[in-house]
C-alpha cells in the first residue's frame, strides 16, 4: 500500500511536470512525462484510481499537437470508457475527455463524429453545471471552430461571443483563456470581412498571449499569423512578412518541420511572397508545405484542398498554365472528395470551381471541352 502510494505521488510529480511543459508549448518533452506517468500506473494498476483518466487525456493532447491523431483517438476512447464507468454517461466529469475526443476526430476530418461529440459536451455541460459555467465556453469555443470550417458563420459567431462573455467575468483580464477567445473572434469577424472590428481584437489577443504565454508559445504564432492575414487583405505587405516569419520560426521550434503548423505557416508567407511578385520563391514554399501536407494528412482531407489550390494559383500567376491546372484540378477533386466523405459543403468550392475554369478557358479550351473537363472531376 506504502508502495502504491508512493508510486502515486511520481505520477503526480510527472503530470504536473508534464503539464508545465505542455502549457510552454513543449510538447515533445511533455509526451515523455506522460508516457514515464503511463508506465507507473501499469505497475501500480489504473482501474480503481480516478486520476488514470487525466493520464489518458493529458497524454492524448500531446498527440494530437505532435499530429499523431490514431493513438491519440484510441487514448480517449479509453478513458471515455474508464470515466463512463465511473461516472456514468452524462456527467460532467466525462465531458473533459469527450470535447477532447471530439477535437481529434474534428482535426481527422470525421466531422459528423465531431460534431456530434461537441454537441453533446455542451448540452450536458449546460443542463449540469450552467450556461455561464467556464467549462460552456470551453465548449462553445470548441464547437464555434468546427462550425466556422464548416461555414456556420453566424452561429459560430454568437458562439464565439458568448464565449468570451463567459471568460471575462470568470477570468482576470489578461488570462490566456481570453487571449485565446478573442483571437478566435477576430479571426471570425476578419472571414466575414470585418477586418476593422477584428484588428483591435487580434492585437489584444497577441499581447494578451506574449505577456501570460511567453512570446515563442505556439498560441502566439497563430496569433501572429491571424493578425498577418489580416495585414494582407488591408494591404499592409511589410508589416505583414516579419509576422509570418516570426510565426513559422515558432512553430519550427516547437513541432519540427514537418508539423501542420509548420506547413500552414510556409503557405502564409508563401501568399504573401506571389502578392508582392516574388514567384519563384512562393512556388518553391508551396511545394514544401505541399509535401509536409501530403504526408500527414488522407486523400479527402480540408487541407489539402487548400495546398493543391495555393500551388495552383501561384503557377498560374507565373503563367505556368499546364502544371497550374494539375494542381487546380487535384484541389477541385480534393474538393469533391471532402464532400463525399464528410457530407459537409465546402466553404470556398464555387470560387475554386470558377478559377479552374478560367485557368482552362485560358489554356484555349473551348466551351464544351471544359464541361467535359468538369464533368469528369469524380472526388475519387
Amino acid at each position: 500500500m506504502e508502495n502504491d502510494e508512493l508510486s502515486l505521488n511520481s505520477v503526480r510529480m510527472l503530470h504536473h511536470r508534464g503539464s508545465e511543459l505542455y502549457d510552454k508549448g513543449q510538447y515533445v518533452e511533455a509526451e515523455k512525462y506522460f508516457r514515464r506517468a503511463m508506465v507507473v500506473w501499469e505497475k501500480i494498476g489504473s482501474d480503481s484510481h480516478a486520476e488514470f483518466s487525466a493520464t489518458l487525456n493529458n497524454l492524448a493532447l500531446v498527440l494530437k499537437e505532435t499530429n499523431t491523431l490514431d493513438e491519440a483517438e484510441k487514448l480517449l476512447r479509453f478513458a471515455l470508457e474508464q470515466d463512463e464507468k465511473r461516472f456514468g454517461p452524462d456527467d460532467p466529469q466525462s465531458t473533459t475527455t469527450l470535447n477532447n475526443l471530439a477535437g481529434v476526430l474534428h482535426d481527422m476530418n470525421r466531422l459528423p463524429e465531431a460534431e456530434f461529440f461537441y454537441g453533446r459536451v455542451l448540452e450536458i455541460d449546460e443542463r449540469k453545471l450552467g450556461a455561464e459555467h467556464p467549462n460552456a465556453a470551453r465548449d462553445l469555443s470548441n464547437f464555434a471552430g468546427f462550425l466556422q470550417q464548416t461555414n456556420h458563420l453566424p452561429e459560430a459567431e454568437t458562439f464565439y461571443r458568448r464565449a468570451l462573455a463567459i471568460d471575462q467575468k470568470v477570468f482576470e483580464p489578461g488570462h490566456p483563456e481570453i487571449g485565446n477567445d478573442l483571437n478566435n473572434l477576430a479571426q471570425l469577424l476578419d472571414q466575414r470581412g470585418k477586418a476593422t472590428e477584428a484588428e483591435p481584437l487580434f492585437r489584444e489577443a497577441l499581447s494578451n498571449g506574449e505577456k501570460s504565454l511567453g512570446a515563442n508559445h505556439p498560441s502566439v504564432a497563430k496569433c501572429l499569423n491571424n493578425l498577418a492575414l489580416l495585414f494582407c487583405k488591408t494591404n499592409r505587405m511589410s508589416l505583414a512578412e516579419p509576422l509570418f516569419r516570426r510565426a513559422l520560426a515558432i512553430d519550427e521550434a516547437c513541432f519540427g518541420k514537418k508539423h501542420p503548423n509548420v506547413s500552414r505557416d510556409i503557405s502564409n508567407l508563401a501568399a504573401l511572397l506571389r502578392s508582392t511578385k516574388r514567384l519563384p520563391e512562393s512556388i518553391a514554399l508551396l511545394r514544401h508545405a505541399l509535401a509536409i501536407d501530403e504526408e500527414t494528412f488522407e486523400p479527402g482531407h480540408i487541407e489539402l484542398v487548400g495546398s493543391y489550390a495555393n500551388l495552383g494559383y501561384a503557377l498560374w500567376a507565373s503563367e505556368k498554365l499546364n502544371e497550374a491546372e494539375t494542381f487546380l484540378r487535384r484541389a477541385a477533386n480534393a474538393c469533391l472528395k471532402f464532400e463525399l466523405a464528410t457530407g459537409y459543403d465546402f466553404p470556398r468550392k464555387n470560387e475554386l470551381m470558377y478559377d479552374y475554369q478560367k485557368v482552362l478557358a485560358q489554356m484555349g479550351l473551348n466551351k464544351n471541352e471544359i464541361e467535359a473537363k468538369l464533368k469528369s472531376l469524380s472526388g475519387r
